[in-house]
């Protein structure tokens, strides 16, 4: 474990609501490796709260389990009341509690629906609100929503699932406004298909053919993309909805300018000439109109490779 990184989160206390398995569980141990104290949020599955606590203090991190309904405001209240009693802050909060109950509208029972968007968005705003009232005292926090590519563009047989990731990316983007002159940050971060126990028994070839990559995301990859969203490097990022395969094709492009500095180096020769940085920002744009990001977002992270290979850093990007 790393916790040494220029992005590491020294001191930070973060929640994950969620955390007892699949994308919450990777988050979880990448915030407690980055050196956060995480507090591990469950609902019915203790165990596997358990083991997640477990991975992170087997890898030298720390950390501590909390049960918690999201879908209920008075133990919300009381579990972030508890969190700010013990530890004075919440730097980062991952509302990544989530659930799906699939079917046909016409044949959707309605409890069903209301189930969904309960967990999903107002469980969101049950958590967010008390946490934002302290993050606004300190003028500081992260906060990163886990909604879908569903939320996007709509999937077929989950309307209620769909409703309430996109409702979730509207709520995103209004609260970042909200925070953005105070110091907080709210993005969110849309995993397409990720091998996890929610994508078990889908057909595989099905879901390939509708993916660049030709592969499912790993839980992994989405909890580096809510890390570096949680980390300085971001702090001018806000209001944005990243897209997991993005920010894989990023990182590896990271690593090539990576190589390229490390040549700098031995032959003591600038790396970047003006006009291929301006072909570059324009490759950059044709990928955000490709895969439906927002270009300035994209520029961002590219402008912090370029100052990198400028000054002869590299950051390290986890695989």
């Amino acid at each position: 474990m790393n916790t040494k990184s220029p992005d590491s989160f020294s001191n930070q206390v973060a929640l994950v609501t969620g955390a007892s398995r699949g994308i919450g569980r990777a988050i979880a141990m990448e915030l407690a490796a980055r050196g956060c104290f995480v507090y591990v949020n469950y609902h019915s599955s203790k165990e596997g709260a358990k083991s997640t606590l477990a991975a992170i203090e087997q890898a030298g991190g720390q950390g501590k389990i909390l049960a918690f309904t999201v879908t209920n405001p008075k133990d919300s209240d009381q579990a972030v009341a508890d969190i700010l009693q013990e530890k004075g802050k919440i730097d980062i909060l991952v509302n990544n509690a989530g659930i799906t109950k699939d079917g046909l509208l016409i044949r959707m029972k309605e409890e069903y629906w209301h189930n969904v968007l309960d967990v999903n968005l107002n469980g969101f705003f049950n958590v967010t609100k008390p946490v934002v009232k302290s993050m606004l005292s300190k003028r500081y926090g992260r906060i990163v929503n886990i909604t879908s590519t569903s939320g996007q563009a709509g999937q077929a047989g989950q309307v209620n699932y769909s409703a309430s990731k996109s409702g979730l990316i509207g709520a995103t983007k209004a609260l970042a406004k909200e925070m953005a002159a105070r110091n907080i940050t709210v993005n969110a971060v849309a995993p397409g298909f990720i091998e996890s126990e929610m994508t078990q028994g889908l057909s595989q070839d099905a879901i390939l053919s509708m993916i660049p990559a030709r592969r499912m995301g790993t839980c992994q990859e989405v909890a580096q993309a809510v890390g570096f969203l949680c980390s300085p490097l971001s702090a001018y990022i806000t209001g944005q909805v990243i897209d997991t395969q993005i920010l894989s094709l990023l990182a590896r492009r990271r690593d090539e300018v990576a190589k390229v500095v490390s040549l700098k180096k031995t032959y003591q020769m600038p790396v970047f000439h003006p006009v291929r940085e301006a072909e570059l920002i324009a490759n950059v744009r044709n990928l955000a109109a490709r895969f439906n990001m927002e270009p300035d977002f994209i520029e961002k992270l590219y402008r912090i490779i370029l100052q990198d290979s400028r000054t002869g850093q590299t950051r390290q990007v986890k695989k």
